[in-house]
């Protein structure tokens, strides 16, 4: 069976101030895709979009937060998606989809953190051939980084990085067969809180990743 792969076009979006919504423009898709968008936080807040389940919360050093959600698109998408925090924060934030997707996560990492200029999207290992790997790095705010380097035999999928807000960067590859495949470094353009966090998503669901709250 053929691995997932990228619909097309990704979209983003960048608060320019603090607030408690903004919205999303919906990705290049299909019905029955997989629409996942990952947002990266100033600080801690709960995040939800209508229809959308989320997968987890984790924490960035010192202080923000990285939500991901998704959900399976139906025949008629809304053009744009609204993305509520519980608390008034900056928010960077991409949106794809996903052609050929099983589930939601087939397989997923711890995430890795650390404060550094050298950010670790960790290994990955899966339960079954043809997957589609996906890493995202994400940086703290303050002061904030402005590139994130491109992992190792990945194809980069949008990286959005700006002074004085988080940084996101989304990356993805085929794994071709099952096992664990190696935790890989990018190099970011200054010393900042990072967290890496990799996950799988399988043309079939037949390992369903243990999902848990961290925040």
């Amino acid at each position: 069976m053929a691995a997932p792969t990228i619909a097309g076009a990704s979209t983003s979006v960048t608060d320019a101030v603090a607030t408690t919504s903004r919205m999303i423009t919906t990705p290049t898709h299909s019905a029955g895709d997989r629409i996942c968008i990952a947002c990266a936080l100033s600080a801690a807040a709960t995040v939800s979009i209508t229809d959308f389940a989320e997968v987890d919360i984790v924490g960035v050093p010192p202080s923000g937060d990285v939500a991901l959600l998704y959900k399976t698109a139906g025949g008629s998408e809304p053009a744009t998606y609204t993305i509520v925090t519980s608390a008034s924060v900056l928010v960077t934030a991409i949106s794809w989809a996903v052609n050929g997707a099983g589930g939601a996560e087939h397989a997923r990492s711890t995430p890795a953190t650390g404060t550094s200029a050298t950010a670790t999207a960790p290994a990955l290992t899966t339960g079954q051939a043809d997957t589609l790997r996906i890493s995202i790095i994400a940086v703290d705010d303050n002061p904030g980084v402005i590139s994130v380097a491109t992992l190792s035999g990945h194809t980069l999928l949008l990286t959005v990085a700006a002074l004085t807000k988080p940084g996101l960067s989304v990356q993805y590859k085929t794994l071709a067969a099952a096992g664990t495949d190696a935790s890989q470094t990018a190099a970011l353009s200054g010393s900042e809180g990072w967290l890496g966090y990799s996950f799988a998503i399988a043309a079939t669901d037949e390992v369903k990743a243990t999902q848990v709250g961290l925040y």
